[in-house]
């Protein structure tokens, strides 16, 4: 199948991904109008927790993301069962579910009431719903019928509410507009009916081809990162693997070094206005990875908040993942918080699992060990970055790699 097939495309598209999808700009836009009722209550809390697994968890992970540069309370997000010791008096809760039915956040939900910690529910219904009923907790009700991985605007954007009304922003209402500025272009763009040539996500899903895809991000789009990697294990239903500079620099790095590194496709979430050191590492990572891996992509965040930096980088994982499914399946810089740059790259990753499923049938080319360190800058000391070298004694005095 060929990404630019519409009807190809219809065939395989059984969840009406397409639509959902073209409407994504819509949804966010609905959910920045839901509140939540009772109203919160509670007002600068030494602790958020936000409990969420899966997709409902995604949202959350972005939000810390922006909130570690733009607050000084932490918010911390719960996978799991339970609550961590920390959450106690003059903590909040804010337990994401789309379905309602997850026990992990049902059971942090039940440890907060047993610690009287407050709680917000954000979900369309199900048991969550019932037990902030129940116990009259402030809830945003969700609008159903959606899986819960095509709800992110729907888990985001009442958050950033929840957020505000407790004292505790992380966005402008400046910032939040420039994101959903953002979001819409996205859509625009990366929409199916774009060809190829023109569709960024359509040429990411491309490029990866049949190789592994290895999505790496920086300080700010780590967690867009993981969603890319989350949103094609989900939509296409290949493995993925996702990073961060610079921790990857410090291990994993490692891995691309040898024969293997030939079935491995990087994906590097870049930002235009990423601090000089980041810049630097990416680089760097680009010059080290080259000579053997199967290939490399960069894919750049808009806007200049980082809600915007982190929205478009998910926008383009949702539309990339969705053309993986169409290429292998037979089924288919001022304001702190922009969202618009990880809903853009959201859509992004999207739009780019699609048209991976749909994608080229050409091999990947990597090449061998020996050649890869041949082909290693004499000298990496550059624009300040760090670096180490040992000497290995296969590889006399050509042993160097990012520390």
């Amino acid at each position: 199948m060929r990404l630019d097939d519409l009807d190809a495309l219809g065939r395989i598209d059984r969840h009406d991904t397409r639509r959902v999808l073209a409407e994504f700009a819509l949804q966010c836009r609905r959910a920045l109008q839901l509140r939540a009722s009772p109203p919160i209550a509670v007002n600068r809390p030494r602790l958020v927790v936000m409990a969420g697994m899966g997709g409902s968890a995604a949202g959350a992970d972005l939000l810390a993301a922006c909130a570690a540069e733009a607050l000084d309370v932490p918010l911390l997000v719960h996978r799991g069962y339970g609550l961590p010791a920390a959450a106690g008096r003059g903590a909040l809760v804010i337990a994401s579910s789309y379905s309602g039915d997850t026990v992990e956040v049902l059971s942090a939900v039940e440890a907060a009431l047993a610690r009287g910690v407050p709680v917000v529910a954000i979900t369309s219904g199900g048991a969550l719903g019932a037990l902030a009923a129940s116990h009259d907790l402030s809830r945003v009700t969700l609008p159903d019928g959606l899986m819960p991985r095509m709800a992110l605007g729907y888990l985001v954007f009442p958050a950033l509410g929840a957020l505000a009304a407790c004292g505790t922003p992380v966005a402008s209402s400046d910032d939040v507009e420039e994101a959903l500025q953002v979001i819409t272009t996205a859509v625009t763009d990366l929409r199916p009916e774009v060809v190829t040539d023109r569709n960024e996500a359509k040429r990411v899903a491309l490029a990866i081809d049949g190789r592994l895809p290895v999505i790496y991000g920086g300080p700010v789009t780590g967690a867009v990162a993981y969603r890319w990697k989350t949103d094609l294990e989900e939509n296409a239903k290949r493995l993925a693997i996702a990073g961060v500079l610079p921790e990857m620099n410090h291990n994993e790095i490692e891995v691309w070094r040898g024969e293997e590194a030939r079935g491995l496709h990087a994906v590097l979430l870049r930002e235009g206005d990423e601090p000089a050191e980041i810049a630097d590492r990416f680089t760097l990572l680009r010059e080290l990875i080259d000579p053997a891996a199967g290939g490399i992509t960069e894919v750049w965040a808009r806007g200049r908040g980082r809600l915007a930096q982190k929205g478009r980088p998910p926008a383009d994982s949702r539309f990339s993942s969705d053309r993986t499914i169409a290429r292998y399946a037979d089924e288919s810089g001022t304001p702190r918080l922009a969202p618009g740059k990880w809903v853009n790259m959201f859509i992004r990753s999207c739009s780019a699992l699609h048209a991976i499923c749909e994608g080229s049938e050409e091999a990947a080319h990597g090449r061998s060990v020996s050649e890869l360190f041949r082909a290693f800058p004499a000298d990496l000391r550059r624009r300040g970055a760090v670096l180490w070298h040992h000497r290995d004694p296969r590889y006399p005095s050509q042993d160097r790699r990012i520390a």
